[in-house]
């Protein structure tokens, strides 16, 4: 949906949003399938009053309705049934251009959020989008407004895979992804790359796994690969790599991990000469983790997966550690791009660590294992390779089984709700928050049960 970003309030506000008028004219009645709907007055205005009072009915923030709860759903429709009669009475004014291109953007962020809840007005809504791009005076406007239509489209895609768990029709996604790729050759809707394009992505992932044909997504993130590599803007192009790092990612557990690098002493490592046996990698950064006192990622897990090298080493079982730190500097560089002395001091600061904190030598001195690397560059972008190749950002841990297949991938700091319920009693769980008492070791429960099935 368009305008996500709006600040969310209870639908008490909301049924008042609706009826806080001013200036009224005329009682105009409006159809809706969502019941109680009922009729609103369409204000008298100039267009820019008009504008006006859209953005106050808009501008404290509008609650998104839970599914399901028939009060709340008909309050939010009704609602933007008078914000697109509002935009329409505006554009009826003959506004100037910059009021013409918001009203009509309005009208669209309106159908939008109406056509989530009425697919009856979808039609409705897809005949407004080309109205507009079919009138040369509304151009911008219509880059726009397409650009927030094929949003809505695939965010219906996304609700049917995520949330109703229902197979995406091949057909409509071919369909869908054709039209995307179609804009998105318009230089005018670049902006729209990152949004658009990485969501066709994702998408024609789930349509691989439904059909078995990883050609389907193959396809998708070359198509979405060339429009970045064509971009104008420099963020863009330096994106190019994350159509193919989506799938990477994905197919991870099947494909395993390809993992290269630098050791201490400058020697070159390959993850592969480790297959047959059982491997955590690592990737750390020396940040450290708010909501962990003051403590790294590493130093929160350090003592748990020591506990699990001492306990498995001898049975086949390593850990590598990669650093990913934006910051180390030294005789072997550990950064992601190029930082001046006053960029690492201030962070340093921020982190509240001194420098002898930040030297990677001296902290892999002391972890009890002994294969530790400098990952390979990305060149252009300074960025370690690993982590634009798996479309990674932070810390992250992988398992690897002794034939080299992923079977525990996470990012750090995160645990398995399952496996803690099921190997920890007594603890008190509540809705978005963290199991109390809460233990660091939690977030290694996942490796310590599948190192178990592995070495029983």
């Amino acid at each position: 949906m368009s305008q996500k970003n709006l600040k969310r309030f209870g639908v008490s506000a909301l049924l008042s949003a609706i009826f806080a008028i001013s200036a009224v004219a005329e009682t105009t009645p409006v159809s809706c399938t969502v019941q109680p709907c009922g009729e609103f007055v369409v204000p008298e205005g100039t267009p820019e009053e008009l504008l006006q009072l859209i953005r106050q009915k808009s501008g404290g923030g509008i609650d998104v309705p839970q599914r399901g709860n028939e009060e709340e759903v008909a309050a939010y429709v009704r609602l933007f049934r008078e914000i697109k009669a509002i935009a329409e009475q505006g554009l009826t004014r003959q506004p100037i251009s910059e009021m013409r291109r918001e009203l009509l953007q309005q009208k669209a962020w309106a159908f939008a959020e109406i056509a989530d809840y009425e697919p009856d007005i979808r039609p409705e809504y897809e005949a407004f989008v080309r109205e507009v791009e079919g009138n040369p005076n509304d151009r911008e406007a219509a880059i726009q407004i397409r650009g927030r239509y094929l949003e809505f489209l695939g965010d219906q895609f996304s609700r049917t895979a995520l949330i109703y768990k229902e197979e995406l029709n091949e057909a409509e996604f071919r369909n869908h992804r054709k039209s995307v790729l179609e804009f998105l050759d318009k230089k005018e809707a670049e902006p729209f790359i990152q949004l658009l394009g990485l969501h066709i992505v994702s998408l024609s992932l789930k349509v691989s796994d439904q059909t078995k044909d990883r050609a389907i997504a193959v396809e998708t993130a070359g198509a979405v690969k060339k429009l970045f590599e064509n971009a104008d803007k420099d963020y863009n192009r330096r994106m190019a790599y994350r159509p193919e790092a989506i799938l990477n990612k994905h197919w991870v557990f099947e494909d395993g991990l390809k993992v290269t690098g630098i050791q201490p002493d400058g020697t070159e490592f390959d993850l592969a000469s480790l297959k047959g046996k059982a491997v955590l990698v690592i990737l750390w950064d020396n940040r450290q983790v708010p909501f962990q006192r003051g403590r790294t990622e590493l130093e929160v897990i350090l003592p748990h997966i020591s506990e699990l090298y001492e306990k498995y080493h001898s049975k086949g079982f390593e850990i590598v550690d990669i650093c990913i730190d934006t910051r180390i500097r030294g005789p072997v560089e550990c950064n992601m791009g190029e930082f001046s002395a006053a960029d690492i001091e201030r962070q340093r600061e921020i982190s509240a660590r001194g420098p002898e904190d930040i030297d990677w030598e001296k902290k892999i001195q002391t972890l009890p294992w002994s294969i530790h690397l400098l990952p390979q560059k990305n060149v252009e972008t300074g960025r370690p390779a690993i982590m634009e190749q798996y479309d990674l950002f932070g810390d992250h841990q992988f398992l690897l089984a002794p034939d080299g297949k992923v079977i525990v991938s996470k990012m750090g700091g995160t645990y398995n709700e399952e496996i803690v319920k099921k190997r920890v009693s007594g603890l008190t769980w509540e809705p978005g928050k963290m199991p109390q008492p809460w233990e660091d070791r939690f977030s290694t429960l996942e490796f310590e049960e599948a190192l178990e099935k592995l070495f029983p």
